[in-house]
């Protein structure tokens, strides 16, 4: 059973503080009160609240229209712009608009403010060029194949044989003597090396075995690895390509998919007309109700941001 939500006070905006410098809106105290039943005798009671921004904003006065969303006409608007610092000020009462709706729905101003932070990329900083975007998925790829031309060289390599004789060892130096002799004369011992024969030197020459010049099994997983990582590299160039190549779209489409699914899941139904107005204001940008349930059932419908 879905929770009952009661409001008890509507939100009064109490005070603004503004930055030093460009008098710009940090922070709002707001004054609420709701009730949530969850059934069984369980009650909770939720009050308001402090909602804080940090700059920089691209919209100087986000939260002024944040807090008046949807309040028909600009004087609800007006009244937040002249609030100051002192809670002792004439308060501001939201009867309407987005806020108050959502407040009924039991979604608090603090828990609407930090979505759209979060999630606007209108209120993000602004990430870095596109030419260095660019290049970072240029280098990625690059690397990728490096790796994979690596593994192929080392591949070829390991199709060369080098016969390799299990045959006596043959004089090494100038006196007829090989090395392991006159190691052993001066009282140092070891085992006869195994010596590279390349062609045979005679009809008695001992029969050699082909081998290829680094250890197979550990070229074997060096070449395995080198695919591997070429795999994952451009995995991770793709994923950059995708997200660059329109960053702004991309974060629309999380935002919608992210309201559907919030909305649905604490209040049973997607609160679409007022995720669209959230959307104007985020991403500057006019949607009506109707096309903000479309496309967002087209983005879910697609997996656009999945």
């Amino acid at each position: 059973m879905r929770p009952r939500i009661t409001v008890r006070t509507l939100i009064r905006v109490l005070a603004i503080e503004r930055g030093e410098n460009d008098q710009r809106a940090l922070r709002a105290h707001l004054k609420y009160r709701y009730d949530i039943d969850r059934g069984g005798g369980i009650v909770e009671t939720y009050t308001g609240g402090l909602l804080e921004v940090s700059p920089p904003l691209e919209d100087v006065y986000f939260l002024e229209h944040f807090l008046a969303l949807g309040i028909p006409g600009t004087s609800a608007f007006d009244e937040i712009c002249r609030l100051g610092p002192n809670t002792r000020q004439r308060p501001v009462k939201l009867e309407t608009g987005v806020l108050a709706e959502l407040l009924a729905e039991g979604l608090a101003p603090s828990e609407v403010l930090v979505f759209c932070v979060n999630r606007g990329a209108a209120v993000q900083p602004k990430g870095p060029p596109l030419s260095e975007r660019q290049a970072r998925t240029k280098q990625l790829r690059s690397t990728a194949k490096n790796c994979r031309k690596t593994a192929e060289q080392l591949k070829q390599i390991q199709q060369i044989s080098i016969p390799f004789s299990t045959g006596p060892e043959m004089a090494e130096s100038e006196l007829g003597r090989s090395i392991t002799e006159k190691l052993a004369s001066g009282g140092i011992k070891r085992s006869a090396p195994r010596k590279l024969v390349f062609a045979p030197t005679s009809a008695n020459a001992p029969v050699s075995r082909p081998l290829p010049p680094l250890p197979p099994v550990a070229t074997a997983g060096l070449i395995k690895g080198l695919v591997t990582s070429a795999e994952r590299l451009d995995g991770v160039a793709q994923e950059l390509r995708r997200a660059f190549k329109r960053p702004r779209d991309y974060a629309k489409s999380v935002f919608r998919c992210d309201w559907y699914e919030l909305t649905k899941d604490r209040t049973g139904k997607p609160l679409y007309r007022q995720g669209a107005k959230l959307y104007e204001l985020v991403f500057q940008e006019v949607m009506s109700a109707a096309s903000f349930r479309v496309t967002t059932l087209r983005d879910i419908r697609t997996n656009r941001v999945g």
